[in-house]
């Protein structure tokens, strides 16, 4: 197998959804669902932040199995997302509705010390096989040559895998929010 980690491309878009969707669970197909999950944690980042986006690609098939996505300033994602992204959730489930919410808001309680705010995931087949910890020194690479002092994440409550990840990777639990999950932050520098 041979991934390289890269910037992200726009003609690996649909790859990146398909990520996006393929590690959602087993309803992220209902057009519903579909809508809400690429709102909320795919396309604001390929569509606003690409610069600031890596994708893992598997040379070997030239698909992109994996990414790493970063908005470097919470305000100007706060208010793009709040104003583009957040309004096409509607009518989607409550929770989701509120899922889509929380994630835009609870960062905003910590932007201060950690301005960025990322979201990645990998593909089931290519887990566990240290492309994600490729993709993440990366981004902080990126971050650090952008003169960005931190970066935060919300991660599922129930998500222990990634919380294992992460912290790995230098995160740490920031703050819980009940039922749904927690911020977990890192400085940069």
């Amino acid at each position: 197998m041979n991934v390289e980690i890269i910037p992200y491309e726009e003609k690996y878009k649909e790859d990146v959804q398909n990520v996006c969707l393929d590690t959602a669970g087993s309803n992220a197909r209902e057009p519903l669902v579909t809508r809400y999950l690429l709102s909320t944690f795919c396309d604001y980042y390929i569509e606003q932040e690409g610069s600031h986006c890596f994708i893992a690609v598997d040379r070997d098939i030239d698909k992109a199995i994996g990414y790493i996505f970063c908005a470097p300033d919470y305000n100007r994602y706060k208010r793009i997302f709040k104003a583009k992204y957040l309004p096409r959730v509607k009518g989607c489930a409550k929770e989701d509705e509120r899922e889509s919410w929380c994630s835009m808001v609870a960062p905003m309680f910590f932007k201060h010390k950690y301005p960025a705010h990322m979201h990645t995931d990998i593909k089931p087949g290519y887990q566990h096989m240290g492309i994600g910890t490729r993709m993440m020194q990366t981004l902080l690479t990126h971050l650090k040559e952008e003169g960005v002092k931190g970066m935060m994440l919300i991660v599922g409550a129930g998500n222990t895998s990634a919380q294992k990840f992460y912290m790995k990777n230098g995160l740490h639990k920031v703050f819980v929010i009940k039922n749904l999950g927690m911020v977990m932050a890192r400085k940069i520098g």
